[in-house]
Parts: structure tokens; sequence; C-alpha cells
């Protein structure tokens, strides 16, 4: 006799059975006590095809990494990487989690406040797949999250607090559409943050409300039951000094400093408490170093530099006054935004000559001279006075009023 359990697996499969068949045994949220108990991390990939920072479709997916607390369904943390799902995106999703929203809104642009948003800390144990997150350069310092808990790939039920949280599409049939967003990376970035502290707010989280919770008139809502148990030290987090949530989880970059400027590729960079460091004045003359600093991937409008044994924050200059949401842009962009400036240099090398040639040419035309006709004799200029008067007659003469 085969077991109907047994039948179903043979059938549709071990995955199936168990993501869509076997009955609910129980919620995560009933094996924790505390917020930053256990942290579930996963990415998922915008539906939508973006615009480039030049206006044009963006050729390449752009994926969003989440980290969802088991115990309140509070999304504490969020980063993204343009392309594939990567480290460097869970990175950012802990450093999301280390600082204060505040500080995190400021580097997009993007106002927040710590009451709207008020999830501060490194959870105690995150719980990724065995996917880019769990490579392991996602936590350089081991004492700031000592284990990592990892579950097997494509095992939705495995991290379901996450899995659940992610927006639902609804597949279309007929021909293949695309929907083209006016976002820019960027862009999007910052509607997702914004979406982040909406889901806060606004989730169905009546099935973890406590009889305590109930009698205390707490709202059915994540970031309310997080409010509540914040407030009665039921935490597990390691709350970290921003400078330290740089070094740990932002991407190592190398300035070049001289005695005029700072650059990071091709764009200045500068800050007041810099300025007053005085770090440029110690810079010898017609010397160039190399600084090291950090910069988010995604976003460079603002960026760290090494002085002295900690680092000073400093933020991307333009040329000229104009708009400065050109500033945010990411570090990839920045790269090729270098290699076109390169390139356009190059181009102009080029056209200069033409231009030079086309000038001596009109200068004969016009004069019947060279730009460059005349003699080198010994001695300065001549400034006597019958020159001078006689210069006065030339120029009455020919340029009368």
């Amino acid at each position: 006799m085969f077991k109907p359990d047994m039948l179903r697996e043979t059938r549709y499969g071990a995955a199936l059975v168990r993501n869509k068949m076997t009955p609910d045994v129980g919620r995560f949220s009933e094996g924790v006590a505390n917020i930053f108990e256990k942290v579930e991390a996963d990415g998922d990939y915008l539906d939508e095809q973006l615009a480039d920072f030049d206006g044009q479709p963006f050729g390449d997916s752009f994926c969003r990494v989440t980290f969802t607390d088991q115990a309140t369904n509070c999304r504490v943390g969020i980063g993204f990487a343009p392309g594939a799902e990567v480290i460097s995106a869970y990175k950012m999703g802990l450093f999301c989690a280390a600082v204060p929203k505040s500080y995190f809104g400021r580097l997009f642009g993007v106002e927040i406040s710590d009451e709207e948003w008020p999830c501060r800390g490194l959870p105690a144990q995150p719980i990724v797949d065995r996917g880019p997150g769990s490579g392991k350069d996602l936590v350089v310092r081991k004492e700031l999250i000592p284990f990592v808990e990892m579950v097997g790939s494509c095992q939705p039920k495995s991290k379901a607090t996450v899995e659940s949280s992610h927006p639902r599409t609804t597949q279309m049939e007929g021909a293949p559409m695309t929907y083209q967003s006016d976002f820019t990376p960027v862009a999007a970035a910052k509607r997702e943050i914004l979406r982040a502290i909406k889901d806060n707010w606004s989730s169905d989280a009546s099935e973890r409300m406590t009889p305590d919770m109930i009698r205390s008139g707490v709202a059915p809502n994540p970031t309310a039951i997080w409010v509540y148990l914040d407030r009665r030290a039921r935490t597990s987090g390691n709350e970290i000094s921003v400078e330290e949530a740089i070094r740990a989880f932002l991407t190592p970059v190398k300035f070049t400093v001289t005695r005029d400027c700072i650059k990071l590729e091709h764009r200045r960079f500068d800050s007041a408490e810099l300025c007053d460091l005085g770090f440029r004045d110690r810079i010898p003359k017609g010397q160039t170093l190399k600084v090291s600093g950090y910069a988010m991937n995604l976003c460079v409008k603002f960026a760290w530099i090494e002085v002295d044994n900690r680092l000073v924050e400093v933020q991307a200059l333009l040329p000229i006054r104009d708009d400065e949401q050109q500033l945010y842009v990411g570090l990839d962009y920045l790269k090729s935004e270098k290699s076109s400036l390169n390139l356009g240099k190059s181009k102009q090398e080029d056209f200069n000559v033409a231009v030079t040639m086309n000038y001596r040419k009109a200068c004969v035309i016009a004069t019947g001279k060279a730009p460059t006709a005349g003699r080198w004799r010994a001695g300065k200029k001549n400034r006597s006075r019958s020159r001078k008067a006689a210069a006065g007659v030339t120029k009455k003469a020919t340029m009368p009023r």
C-alpha cells in the first residue's frame, strides 16, 4: 500500500507538495519573543522596466532586497542593486537596518523621521537562502553578527515572512507587454523606501497581537507592535555607530586628492567639516594622493573619506549652479560617465586641430597675414609720448565714436 503523501510527492514533486499542499503547521513568529531576534532577508525584482539616467530604457533588471523581522513583520532594512541579486544589495540592507532611518533617507534625498521608521539595529540572527546573500563577505566583522542562518534555495516556506511580503503581480495572458517606468534606479529606490514605510504602517499584523497588546490598545500594524516591544526593551538587536556601519557594509573606494580638489572618478567632493580640518592644506603643491574612503553603490551623492583615522562625510558638487538631482547616480554610472567624458575630451582634441586650421585660414583671408606674422626684437614695448600720440590718432581714425 502506498501512502497518500508518497503518491502526491511522486506525482507533483516534493517541492510542490511542501509549498502548496502541506497544511499549515504554525507561524514563525511563535518561535521568537523579541524584535531583531530573527530577521529574514530575500531579494526580488521589480516588474517594470526603469529609465536610465540619460532617459533611455534601463537595460538591466532592478533587484530589491528586504530584511523583515519575524516577530512583527516590520521591514527593518532595504537594499538595492541594478542588474542581478548581488551581495552588495544585502550589505546595503544591513546598513539601512543599522543606521537611523532619517540618516539613511538623507543619503537618497528622502525626508524621513525616525518616528516614521523606528527600526534601528543589527539582527541577532539573519536568515538568508543559499544565494548571493550567503557569501562570506556579508558580515566582515563577525562580532557584529556572529551567526547567519542559511536555508535551502527555492523553498519559500523557509522564509515565509519575507516571501509573503513581496508585492504581488498579475500574470497577463496574450502577447507579452512591458510597463515602461519613468523612474530611474535611484528614483525607484526612493519610491521603494517610502513603500517600505507605508507597508510597515498599513500591513495587517492582527495575527501577531498578544492579549496584552490588545488590552493596551496597540494598533494591529507592524510599526505599532515594534514600538510596543521596543519600549519594553524586548530587543535582541545590536546597535552600532554610523561610522561602524559605513566601514562594515559600504563599498571601499579611492579618492584622488590634490591641493585644489577631491575627486571620486571625475566628480568633485567637499564638505565644510573637511575644510575646517584643513585637509587639503596638508597636500604639497603639485602632488596627487590616493585616499581611502567609502561610498554606497547605488547613490554617490554622499561619500566618506578617511581623515586622521576617522570618516568625514563629503558631498558631490556641481561645476555650475544646476539641478542637484543630477548628483543622485550610482557608482557604476559614475564610472561610465567618466569614460564618456574621456571619450569626449579625446574627440575635442581632434576637433581642436580642425578649429585651429580654420582659424589660421580665416585670419589670412581677413588680414592678409598669418596669425603669428611679425618678428622678435630686443627690449620692452616702446611707450614713448610720440608713439602714444600716434596710436591715439590711429585709434580715432579707425574707431570713431
